[in-house]
Formats: C-alpha cells, structure tokens, sequence
C-alpha cells in the first residue's frame, strides 16, 4: 500500500505541476544549456529551476519511463546505455551546441561514468571535478566507510565483505539486528535476484540473526563487494544532512541543513 500511494502521488505531482506552469512566463537567457544525467524526482527540481529561466534543459537516462522525463522543462536524448557509446554520443551532442553544456549527474551511477571517462568530456561539458579521488571515495560505500574511520568521524561499526565470499567471517563487535548494502546501490537495483530477494525499492538487507545474514549472502554474494555495519534504530524525521557546493577556487558557495522527513522504504 505505501508503494501505491507513493507511485499515484509521484503522478499527481507531475499532473499539478504541468498545469501550473503553463500560466509560467519562461525567461529567455544567454546561459549555456545543461545536460541532467539521470531522471529521477531530484532531476525535476533541477528542471524546474533552470528551465523557468529559460536554459534549455536536455536528459538523459539508461530507464525506460523515469518520471522526470515527462517534465516540459526536459527534451529527453535517446542516448545508448554502454559506456562507451555513451560518452561517444555526448560528444558528438555537444559540438552540435553553440556553447559547452553544463553536467548534473544526479545518481551514484552517473557520478562514476563521469569519472571513468572525465577527461575525455572535459573538453565538451562543464563540470567541477578538481578531486576525482574523493568523489570516487564517496559513491563508493566500502571507501566511505574506510575514509571515517581513517578521519576518526563516528559512524556505524563496519563489517567488509568481498565479492564471492564463501563463508562469513567474525563479526567483530557487530550484534544484530544489523544492516547488509552493496559497495554500490545500483547493483543490486538492477539484478532481478536481489530485488526478488530484497523487495522492490530496497537498498539494503535488514539482518535479524545469523541465519538471515548466511541467506542474504548466498544470494548476494556474486554482484558486489559489500559492508556489514550495526543497526542504528529510528525514523525518518531524525535523519538531518549537511549540503555544501564548491566552486572551482574550493570555496563554497552554497550550503545548508536539511531535515529529512519521509525515506522510503522507511527505517524499521
């Protein structure tokens, strides 16, 4: 029932949304176009403040029907979803613009394809990206986890498992119930096995005992490295985030605090 609710009122705000801004005046600008990498709820909100002063706003996604994609704002790109053709079909769009576009990647996914392949779309798209190496720790849930616990900022304890593990290993101070994720989410977002596994939506595997640990591994074992880390109870509304933008002189410009108040799925 919350995946239904959920899924009609991602469709009514589309619905709303298109009928408040037909009454919009679009400003016209001079700024150069962007390109948002991934059409997810958080590409409309991009959409919506750069398209209603008038930059034009191109999309692109490996998804068939993303909900983003039936926004105005975007003009959807039929674009390959290999790598290598990918970046292959970027380039050859932008030298079709007038001016260099500027990326958003808006999923870990995209975050990684740019950093594969940075240097060759650097000459095409506008990006900041002076410290690939961080960024790449960052979408990475094992290297964050390691970059913590190097820092000595408090976090969950953490457990590393590696791709193909046959048998599991001491849980070093870790009691359950405990949560189970992949190094990268997407991985499993994508193979059937896990999401007839996991459910639908769901990025990690909640652990209740020892038993449900060795299930869950057997499963997932063979689509990515993976971390073990304790169980922090709670709901959603506790849940508050640091934002900070950067620009090119390592200077932020933006920043601010935000207050989750709905996750879903929600914490147990």
């Amino acid at each position: 029932m919350v995946r239904k609710t959920r899924i009609i009122s991602a469709v009514s705000v589309v619905s709303s949304d298109r009928r408040e801004r037909a009454r919009e005046p679009i400003q016209v600008t001079n700024n150069p176009p962007v390109l948002i990498m991934d059409l997810h709820y958080g590409a409309l909100q991009v959409a919506r403040s750069l398209g209603r002063r008038g930059i034009p706003v191109y999309g692109i996604d490996k998804l068939p029907d993303p909900i983003a994609a039936h926004s105005r704002y975007i003009t959807r790109l039929k674009a390959p979803e290999r790598d290598e053709e990918l970046k292959d079909f970027m380039i050859d769009f932008s030298k079709n613009l007038d001016s260099k576009p500027v990326l958003f990647p808006m999923s870990d996914y995209y975050i990684r394809f740019l950093l594969k392949f940075r240097k060759a779309l650097s000459s095409h798209y506008l990006f900041p990206m002076d410290n690939p190496g961080i960024v790449a720790k960052l979408v990475s849930k094992v290297e964050t986890a390691k970059l913590l616990a190097q820092l000595e900022i408090d976090c969950p304890k953490t457990i590393f498992f590696k791709k193909g593990i046959s048998s599991l290993p001491s849980l070093d101070g870790i009691t359950f119930p405990c949560i189970l994720k992949p190094d990268y989410h997407d991985y499993w977002e994508e193979d059937t096995r896990a999401t007839e596994f996991l459910g639908q939506g769901q990025r990690v595997a909640y652990i209740e005992n020892r038993a449900t640990l060795r299930e869950a591994v057997n499963v997932l074992n063979l689509m990515d490295d993976m971390i073990l880390q304790e169980f922090i109870p709670g709901h959603s509304e506790n849940y508050y985030y640091y934002v900070g933008y950067r620009g090119k002189k390592d200077i932020i410009l933006l920043s601010y605090v935000g207050n989750k108040i709905r996750t879903f799925p929600d914490c147990r």
